[in-house]
């Protein structure tokens, strides 16, 4: 029984989720992280063709049991052996085709919550009026920032369709409101489209 105990305590340890620092590099801990990730590329192109390995067991145990793979992806050139949790991939590969819409440098100095404490109707009337036109709305934002077009113009247009104009008269804030607007909602847009898409390729 005692024996038995024991064991029952190493596999829990072995299913415990592994915390890795991954934003900043110490000076050692990225040469770990990268130490881990041959060694498992190893052992996995060793035992892949073993019928006593679960190879998808192993591979959904790397990729969701620590954040190693997340660090390969972000750090590394990608090398798609290495197993990854589907949400981790889709943020990568929206990083990478969409940049820009992980970039919100330029919005840092406006304060959204005071402005639509201003002007609620704001919000209402862009949610609204985007509830109506959701898809063509956002996939054609996303197409401006894709082709690398500029939004300004776009973002006008949706204030003037949805009507915002007529209930604020701050131009700018209200241009700068609407751009952020889109570029959150097409983030969400896109995350969506992409986890649909990944589950009926699995």
């Amino acid at each position: 029984m005692c024996s038995f105990v024991k064991w029952i305590d190493y596999i829990r340890n072995i299913f415990q989720y592994q915390e890795y620092r991954i934003e900043n590099d110490n000076g050692k801990n990225f040469n770990s992280y990268q130490s881990y990730i041959e060694l498992y590329e190893h052992l996995r192109r060793f035992y892949f063709d073993s019928p006593e390995v679960d190879m998808n067991f192993s591979d959904y145990c790397f990729a969701n049991m620590s954040l190693l793979s997340l660090w390969y992806y972000q750090n590394c050139e990608p090398n798609e052996d290495i197993p990854v949790d589907i949400w981790s991939k889709i943020n990568s590969m929206k990083s990478l085709i969409f940049p820009i819409i992980h970039n919100y440098h330029s919005y840092e100095d406006f304060d959204s919550d005071n402005f639509y404490g201003k002007y609620p109707e704001v919000e209402n009337l862009f949610s609204e009026y985007l509830s109506e036109n959701y898809e063509d709305i956002l996939n054609g934002f996303l197409d401006c920032i894709y082709h690398e077009r500029n939004i300004d113009g776009y973002a006008e247009k949706f204030c003037i369709s949805s009507k915002a104009y007529e209930v604020c008269k701050k131009r700018k804030q209200l241009q700068t409101a609407s751009e952020l607007f889109l570029y959150m909602q097409s983030e969400i847009f896109l995350t969506n489209k992409m986890t649909d898409l990944s589950f009926h390729l699995m």
